[in-house]
């Protein structure tokens, strides 16, 4: 299933197709759905509705490409409603010059993409994808370090070879996100079998990722229940400092 979703209004079609054409162009090719694409869009005898509401449902980004007909369009709205309440990450593109004052009041805190104006908007966008990609291509992978540790769980210097769990992360991201737009559940449990793989799932999984979305998330580091898990001398107050330090 396709990474990206394009939320557009039908007034805007040419301007779809030119940002699918653009993303495609540069380096996420096949990523991308849009209603009108003949291979992996909708096509004819299909029931539309169960299909976009799926695409939405599986993607990891939505990007809703902002036109005074966008906003007129309940549903294009409802696309965005949906995306924000299953925790999708979202990357507004102003094509038109509707201004910013007029966007729906939860869709201001976003990083929003000017194409109308900013002739700096593929540098925007580009940046915004990298981040929102889940795919493990998109994070480097040491020289020397080993791709089978054994036994050992997978660490975030291993985000580049853990794959198989695709669909797992997206929902944990969506689950992470809604926590904290929701404001009232503030817990995520990772629960599984011993030997199931949850400290890497969450480790060269989730970790990373959370970590690149710097705009909406500061992880601090991953400790173990001991003595002083806190203050001690690898606690999570001391590698905290390290990591601000290194940073």
């Amino acid at each position: 299933m396709p990474r990206i979703f394009i939320s557009h209004s039908s007034q805007n079609e040419t301007e779809a197709i030119e940002i699918k054409n653009w993303i495609e162009n540069n380096g996420w090719g096949g990523d991308v759905f849009l209603d009108l694409d003949p291979e992996r869009g909708l096509v004819a005898g299909e029931k539309w509705l169960n299909t976009l509401k799926k695409a939405v449902h599986r993607c990891e980004a939505v990007l809703p490409l902002i036109s005074k007909e966008w906003l007129s369009s309940k549903w294009c709205l409802s696309e965005a409603g949906t995306a924000r309440l299953l925790g999708k990450q979202i990357i507004p593109i102003l094509i038109d010059n509707t201004n910013i004052s007029e966007l729906p009041a939860d869709m201001t805190p976003e990083q929003i993409v000017d194409r109308n104006s900013d002739p700096n908007w593929e540098i925007w966008l580009k940046e915004g994808l990298k981040r929102a990609n889940l795919d493990p291509k998109t994070f480097y992978f040491k020289k020397g370090r080993r791709p089978y540790p054994g036994l050992t769980a997978l660490t975030e210097d291993d985000a580049a070879i853990f794959f198989g769990r695709d669909a797992q992360i997206v929902r944990g991201l969506d689950r992470i996100r809604a926590l904290k737009s929701g404001g009232i559940e503030r817990l995520m449990i990772i629960l599984g079998a011993s030997g199931s793989g949850k400290s890497s799932f969450l480790r060269a999984g989730l970790w990373p990722r959370l970590v690149r979305d710097d705009l909406n998330f500061l992880p601090i580091t991953v400790i173990r229940p001991e003595l002083a898990a806190l203050t001690g001398k690898h606690g999570s107050i001391k590698r905290f400092i390290k990591r601000q330090i290194a940073i």
